[in-house]
């Protein structure tokens, strides 16, 4: 189902992911408290969907350049944080690691009366 090398993906989703999410036990004390970690996004029924597409999602288009699918940052408008720029190989390759992760049991789904 997922093509790419997961050891790649394992690399690029520390090296990449890793200063905003916990992806594993390699940086479980790091991420933004307020991010999810991979185990969690991992637990979610659309989580492939999630990672082959992150860098449309807030805040990654901000920072993130896929080569050949999104618009290179504007050279008037700095980006603040370290860029992101990797290719759909690599995209890929993470989410063949994320695949490999026990998805964390976030519980039941909220529930309404």
């Amino acid at each position: 189902m997922f093509d790419g090398d997961t050891q790649t993906g394992s690399d690029l989703a520390i090296l990449h992911c890793g200063r905003c999410h916990v992806v594993d036990k390699r940086n479980r004390m790091g991420g933004i408290g307020s991010t999810p970690s991979f185990a969690a996004l991992r637990g979610r029924s659309n989580w492939s969907d999630l990672f082959r597409a992150f860098y449309v999602h807030n805040p990654h288009p901000s920072f993130t350049q896929v080569a050949g699918v999104t618009e290179p940052f504007d050279p008037n408008r700095a980006v603040h944080v370290a860029k992101v720029e990797i290719t759909l190989e690599d995209v890929e390759a993470i989410t063949a690691f994320v695949a490999t992760l026990k998805p964390k049991d976030l519980g039941a789904p909220v529930q309404s009366n």
